[in-house]
C-alpha cells in the first residue's frame, strides 16, 4: 500500500520591474529576515499526521498549523494571509512555474511577514509565498488543516534537531560539542537557493545528484527518471504501476506508470541501505521521512551537514502491492504493482480494514486510521473486504 504526499518542491521564476539580477533578488527575497534572540535553545512538539512534520507557528498574533518543510520556501495560504492581513506586491513579483513535487503549476506573491514566533522564538521581516496548498480540497486537505509552510529559508537561520520517535524539534543557535555526539553519521548537502539540503548518493555504482533532503514529504528514496538509462536492465528486480495518486501544493496528480527497481545497494554518506527500493520520478528526487522518521537528525545550515543516528531499523517495506487513493465517498483501489500478487482490481472499493469498518469512520477517525497505518510496521497479513461490482467480497492481503 502507498499513500505518497511529497509536498513542495519548486523551481523559482522571478519576474517584476527590477533590473537587478534576477538570481541576486531571489536570493535576497528568500534570506531576508532574522530572527531576535541570539542565544537559545527552544523545544516543541509536533504532529505527524499523514507522515509529515505539523508544528504550531503564531504570526502577527494569529495561531496557525504548518507544515515544516526542508524541501520548500516559506509559504502562508491566501485565507490565513487574509486573517494575519499579510499584504502581497510590492516592487517584486514572485512567481514559481511547473512545479511542485507532482508536475502541478503553482504561483503566488511574497508578502513580508513582520512577526513569526515558532515556540518562544521571535522571527523579524521574514518573507513567505502567498499561494492556495491542495486547492482541490479532499481529504488530504482536510487531515492536514495547512495554513502553511516553514520552508528552508526560514530554517537555515537555526540548527535543527528533530525526534520522531517523541515527535520533538529542538532548535538552537549552535551546535552540539562534538563528544556529545556520539553514533551520529555525517552527511554533507548542498543548499539551493531557498535553502533546501541537496545530497548525493551510490546506487550500484552510479553517482546520483541532488537529492532532496525532505521533510515535507511522506514518502521514501525517489531519482529522476532521467537516471534510469544509466543502469542495465534488470528484470527480474524492475516493477511499476499504473494508476498512482500523488499530491502536491498544486494539487493531485495520477501519473500513467511509475517504475521502481530494487537496488543491491545504496549508499548516503557513511550509511549503507542493501536491497533497497528506488522510484524513478518524473518530477522530483527526495530522500523522505518514511526513511528518515528511523533516525535522530540534525540539519547545520552552517557547517552544510546532515547528522543522523538510527534510533531503530530501517526496513525496506513499504508493501509494494497496491496504491489506493481516499476519497469523499471512500478509499479506492487505484492501481497493483507489477509484481503483486493480491487478489484486488483497480477500483475496487475498501470497506473493512482488520475488522474496521472504514466506512463509519469520520473525517478525523479517517486521518487518524491513515496516519498511524503510516507509522505502523509493515509486517503481519491484513483481512479485507472490498466492494468490486456492487459485491461485498473478502480478501487477505499477505505481507511478507
Amino acid at each position: 500500500m502507498l499513500v505518497a504526499i511529497p509536498i513542495l518542491v519548486a523551481v523559482f521564476v522571478l519576474s517584476g520591474n527590477s533590473n537587478l539580477p534576477r538570481l541576486y533578488v531571489a536570493e535576497y527575497l528568500l534570506h531576508k529576515g532574522h530572527i531576535e534572540q541570539h542565544e537559545y535553545n527552544e523545544t516543541l512538539k509536533f504532529d505527524d499526521t499523514l507522515g509529515v512534520i505539523i508544528i504550531p507557528v503564531v504570526v502577527n498574533g494569529v495561531k496557525g498549523r504548518f507544515l515544516l518543510d526542508t524541501g520548500a520556501p516559506n509559504v502562508i495560504t491566501p485565507d490565513f494571509a487574509a486573517r494575519v492581513s499579510a499584504e502581497t506586491g510590492g516592487l517584486f513579483r514572485f512567481t514559481t512555474t511547473d512545479v511542485d513535487s507532482v508536475g502541478n503549476e503553482i504561483k503566488g506573491e511574497f508578502s513580508t511577514l513582520d512577526s513569526v514566533h515558532i515556540g518562544s522564538l521571535s522571527y523579524r521581516d521574514i518573507n513567505f509565498l502567498v499561494m492556495p496548498l491542495f486547492p482541490e480540497g479532499g481529504v488530504v486537505s482536510d487531515c492536514l488543516h495547512l495554513d502553511g509552510v516553514i520552508g528552508a529559508n526560514l530554517m537555515r537561520k537555526s540548527v535543527w534537531k528533530i525526534d520522531y520517535v517523541n515527535r520533538t524539534i529542538v532548535i538552537t543557535n549552535s551546535p552540539d560539542d562534538p563528544g556529545s555526539l556520539t553514533g551520529f553519521d555525517s552527511v554533507p548537502f548542498r543548499p539551493d537557493i531557498k535553502g533546501t539540503p541537496q545530497i548525493d548518493l551510490d546506487i550500484d555504482g552510479v553517482a546520483v545528484k541532488d537529492i532532496k533532503f525532505d521533510t515535507g514529504s511522506n514518502g521514501h528514496l525517489s531519482i529522476l527518471k532521467a537516471y534510469q538509462s544509466q543502469f542495465p536492465a534488470d528484470p527480474g528486480n524492475e516493477f511499476y504501476v499504473d494508476g498512482r495518486v500523488q499530491y502536491g501544493a498544486g494539487g493531485k496528480s495520477q501519473q500513467t506508470r511509475t517504475g521502481f527497481r530494487v537496488f543491491d545497494k545504496v549508499q548516503i554518506g557513511p550509511l549503507s541501505f542493501d536491497d533497497e527500493t528506488v522510484e524513478f520520478n518524473e518530477y522530483s528526487a527526495i530522500l523522505g521521512n518514511r526513511i528518515l522518521k528511523n533516525y535522530d537528525i540534525i540539519l547545520d545550515w552552517t557547517s552544510s551537514e546532515i547528522l543522523l543516528k538510527e534510533v531503530k531499523k530501517y526496513q525496506d517495506r513499504r508493501n509494494f502491492d497496491f496504491v489506493m487513493e481516499v476519497r469523499s465517498e471512500g478509499i479506492f483501489v487505484t492501481g497493483l504493482y507489477s509484481h503483486s500478487a493480491v487478489p484486488l482490481l483497480a477500483g475496487d472499493q475498501i470497506v473493512f480494514w482488520n475488522g474496521t469498518d472504514i466506512r463509519s469512520l469520520s473525517g478525523d477517525q479517517t486521518c487518524k486510521f491513515l496516519s498511524a497505518s503510516w507509522r505502523g510496521n509493515s509486517s503481519g497479513d491484513v483481512n479485507l473486504r472490498v466492494i468490486r461490482d456492487s459485491e461485498e467480497i473478502p480478501v487477505t492481503w499477505v505481507r511478507n
